[in-house]
């Protein structure tokens, strides 16, 4: 089945207001046949985004229509395989638990000052060793951050 992404402009929505609105095309996708995998919620541009497995985007379109009203503004297909690369597995919540998400994510880039000359002066294995060590180190911190 096609996945899609779409967008919703909702001016003065609270996370309550989109997590309700998200439950609500849940409670009747079946009757689509569309499955709702996540949403994203940005309150600072007043956007939702929801990720979908649909039948075709008319079906995804149908759904918001009948649970809500609120219609996306735009609806494009996305490859699953890039989905997943970007965002990683995505889980589906536990029953009770919160699924309210603010949408923020935040990229690391690390960089190794005179890297390139550490590279001429050492020779590009022992710089890559220095590069593995490096990233070792970057991961073990994130971990320990809870990140």
């Amino acid at each position: 089945m096609p996945l899609y992404m779409d967008r919703h402009d909702v001016p003065d929505a609270t996370a309550q207001d989109v997590a309700a609105a998200h439950m609500q095309d849940v409670e009747i996708q079946d009757k689509y046949g569309v499955k709702y995998i996540t949403y994203w919620f940005d309150p600072d541009a007043d956007t939702a985004f929801c990720l979908v497995d649909a039948p075709s985007k008319e079906a995804a379109e149908t759904v918001h229509r009948e649970a809500h009203g609120l219609v996306a503004s735009r609806i494009i297909e996305v490859d699953p395989r890039r989905v997943t690369n970007f965002l990683g597995k995505i889980e589906e919540p536990e029953p009770g638990e919160s699924i309210a998400n603010s949408g923020l994510r935040a990229i690391l880039f690390t960089d190794m000052e005179g890297s390139t000359n550490l590279t001429q002066q050492l020779g590009d294995e022992k710089a890559m060793e220095i590069l593995r060590l490096h990233d070792s180190v970057v991961r073990k911190e994130l971990q320990a951050a809870g990140t």
